[in-house]
């Protein structure tokens, strides 16, 4: 079926002919599975949509890891709900940080609902606003240590992910809306690294990103350069694509 001689195109195949908004190319112009796989639109299909749906099923040994992670997945909770408690009481406090969406926040409608059903912690995934540009946002992210930049959630190691771009990025702008992902959003999953630890590498993530700004303008000064091509310089060649994964964090 993947020759490259199969006849998707004689109408009995439309899900491989309808454009998809979450193929669109550069130019936000939206293409089919065809139009981008023209040579395994079947494998691509599969992969891309069924896969990504409903998963792929457990090998024994996987089956026997997530067994054996159970025993001690309450002791791992309760660390992690404790560490976001401060995690987000920092970013409460912080000048760059215009809102915080977590049950335990000082400012959610769930706060009391919260803590009367979940006197134990409102668990440790939530978002919260970055007051500055996205460039800025990006430099954020990227300055990062402890924090890995993966899509998945309640993992051992601390996540970060700018959701408009990543795990919501398949939708339009006024579908982000609608689901209440603004541009600015970060979302944060704590893992097991001490609370400590993990607000000193947020707070020298957010000093950098703004530090850059600082030096770049005071090099604009000095060289008549302008804002854009100097950003676009400094941007380009001192830090690395949001692509990474945790391997090089």
């Amino acid at each position: 079926m993947d020759s490259g001689k199969f006849n998707w195109v004689n109408g009995k195949f439309p899900q491989f002919t309808e454009v998809a908004y979450t193929l669109r190319d550069s130019e936000d112009r939206e293409r089919s599975i065809l139009d981008v796989f023209p040579q395994c639109p079947f494998t691509a299909r599969i992969r891309l949509i069924h896969m990504c749906y409903m998963g792929a099923p457990l090998s024994p040994f996987e089956a026997y890891l997530a067994l054996l992670g159970i025993e001690t997945l309450s002791e791992r909770v309760k660390k992690q709900v404790e560490s976001t408690r401060k995690v987000v009481r920092y970013l409460e406090q912080h000048e760059k940080v215009s809102w915080v969406k977590h049950p335990s926040a000082e400012g959610s409608p769930y706060k009391k609902l919260a803590e009367k059903y979940l006197p134990n912690g409102s668990g440790s995934i939530f978002t919260f606003g970055f007051k500055g540009t996205i460039e800025q946002s990006e430099r954020f992210i990227n300055f990062t240590k402890l924090f890995s930049y993966q899509a998945n959630v309640g993992d051992a190691r601390s996540l970060i992910i700018n959701s408009p771009k990543t795990t919501h990025g398949e939708l339009t702008e006024s579908e982000q809306r609608s689901a209440d992902i603004s541009p600015e959003t970060i979302r944060l999953s704590i893992g097991l690294e001490e609370p400590n630890d993990l607000l000193a590498d947020l707070d020298q993530a957010f000093a950098k990103a703004f530090e850059l700004d600082n030096e770049t303008k005071a090099t604009i000064a000095a060289g008549g350069q302008t804002l854009e091509d100097s950003l676009d310089r400094v941007f380009a060649t001192q830090h690395t694509s949001l692509g990474r994964g945790a391997a090089s964090k």
